[in-house]
């Protein structure tokens, strides 16, 4: 019979003990590319959302300037033809119109009565716009932002 005692005096690691000992290791690393990956997708969602936003304050600010020219309509094209078409390209330099070639603008404007109570006559109807801008850059549905904008028409109480 072949049996070694280990003395006290030896010092060395098992075979079982470098394995798990690696099993620790490689789950570690799994977990922190794991983490990295969904940092990275995080960090490229938030910015299509800040461009996307950027895209919808532009595109409101200017129903808000000029009313007139934006009457009751159905739009849907690329944010940059939009601008184009619609804005002009004052303030916007090439590298930030290819940019808006990847996000699609869905524009409805449509003219609702709203009633209003005052004070002095009671109940009066309000023509108001109601302004729907939906700006997405996916097909799932956290790939988009949708803004409704209710304007009151001044001088429109009937």
């Amino acid at each position: 019979m072949c049996t070694t005692l280990k003395n006290k005096n030896e010092f060395g690691l098992t075979l079982i003990e470098v394995l798990v000992a690696v099993l620790v290791l490689g789950m570690s690393i799994s977990t922190i590319f794991g983490l990295q990956s969904s940092i990275l997708r995080r960090t490229l969602q938030d910015k299509n959302q800040r461009t996307a936003m950027l895209l919808a304050r532009t595109i409101l600010a200017k129903i808000e300037i000029d009313p007139d020219e934006f009457s009751t309509q159905d739009t849907s094209m690329t944010a940059a033809h939009f601008i184009k078409q619609k804005i002009g390209d004052y303030g916007y330099d090439k590298e930030s119109l290819k940019e808006a070639e990847n996000y699609d603008v869905f524009l409805t404007i449509k003219n609702q009565e709203v009633p209003i109570f005052s004070e002095e006559s009671g109940l009066d109807i309000a023509e108001m716009k109601e302004i729907r801008l939906k700006i997405y850059w996916g097909e799932a549905d956290d790939e988009s932002i949708e803004v409704v904008l209710y304007t009151k028409e001044k001088d429109n109480l009937k």
